[in-house]
């Protein structure tokens, strides 16, 4: 039997030589932007591995399109709206046009997307959700520069930039906590992405180091990823009001999801932060609105825009990038769904 001997990839190189695969990439397309030392780790990697760049690919692209790619899930929730107006005001100062792709939630939508897109941008911005490594690094290695926004990279393979997530739901679990909550309820979206595996690791983390005990029934996990976010929870409190403890205080992953959660609560009477304390994620414009206006955790989302354009170009232009991560702050915005029960009426 003949044994065919798996092709070596531009993850297998920066693997080896310790670096990125962007860093790979830019080795191929925009050395200068690459240190001397640098250089020769890739050197070495590519000897050692008998690598081969994908020739064919990168002929075929020939001058500046001035365009960028982005790819988000969700065309209509204001999150995204944010970061799009971020992306689209670097982009625009630095001459450049988007070019937007809405997948919801959908990946062999987001691949199909992908593929179309990295034939006719200068570069691809991917918010949120994303396909698997192979084929991010078989997009750089045609020489597309991706750049990760609101997505945790574990394994350096693309530029990013994201929060702490589970960093700013401990500090929000502990806000409701030193507000004298003890009984706190995690609505999340489904665990299909490790930032949200981050969340809820912060909630858990945080009832432990405060001696709370952990309960399996104050934990919903919604079933996949949802556009809807806002019906879906609403349906699902509805559900569960009647089996709830009061008075309580419940943590939502998104701002659409939180009111959502207080449309089933009204519904039944139920007064908000009377009886239920209610705290967001996401700082929406919506989320100020709403009644009670909606305590919620300010996510910089047009912060991620402009940083993740700039970082993108770039790398477009052959520009050194500083960070390869960026790690932005959040800060808990105080409205009226949160009550402080430490103190005595």
């Amino acid at each position: 039997m003949i044994s065919i001997k798996k092709k070596c990839s531009i993850k297998d190189v920066a693997r080896e030589a310790g670096v990125s695969a962007q860093t790979v990439s830019n080795y191929f397309h925009r050395r200068s932007v690459v240190s001397p030392n640098t250089q020769l780790k890739i050197q070495k990697a590519i000897k050692k591995l008998n690598y081969t760049p994908n020739i064919f690919a990168r002929g075929l692209r020939g001058t500046k399109t001035r365009t960028v790619g982005v790819a988000i899930p969700e065309i209509a929730n204001p999150f995204y709206s944010d970061i799009l107006d971020g992306l689209e005001k670097i982009a625009t100062r630095r001459g450049y046009t988007l070019i937007v792709s809405c997948n919801s939630y959908n990946k062999n939508k987001l691949q199909r997307d992908l593929d179309i897109l990295t034939n006719h941008v200068d570069g691809i911005v991917v918010c949120t959700f994303t396909v698997d490594d192979e084929k991010i690094s078989y997009y750089l290695a045609k020489g597309i520069p991706i750049v990760a926004i609101d997505i945790k990279v574990e394994n350096g393979l693309v530029p990013s930039v994201e929060i702490d997530n589970y960093q700013t739901v401990y500090n929000c679990i502990q806000y409701l906590i030193d507000y004298g909550h003890r009984n706190i309820y995690f609505f999340s979206e489904p665990l299909l992405l490790p930032m949200f595996h981050d969340r809820l690791n912060g909630y858990l983390d945080c009832l432990k180091k405060n001696n709370l005990p952990i309960e399996s029934d104050k934990i919903i996990i919604e079933e996949g990823l949802k556009v809807q976010k806002t019906e879906a929870t609403y349906r699902k409190l509805s559900c569960l009001i009647d089996s709830m403890n009061f008075p309580a205080a419940l943590f939502a992953t998104s701002d659409l999801m939180a009111i959502g959660a207080m449309k089933a609560l009204v519904e039944k009477n139920i007064n908000i932060p009377e009886q239920v304390s209610l705290i967001g994620l996401d700082n929406i414009f919506l989320s100020e609105y709403s009644l009670p206006p909606l305590t919620t955790i300010d996510y910089p989302k047009k912060e991620m825009g402009y940083k993740g354009m700039a970082m993108l170009i770039d790398y477009i232009d052959g520009k050194p990038v500083e960070r390869e991560r960026i790690l932005l702050n959040t800060q808990i915005i105080e409205r009226k769904s949160v009550k402080n029960i430490n103190i005595l009426k």
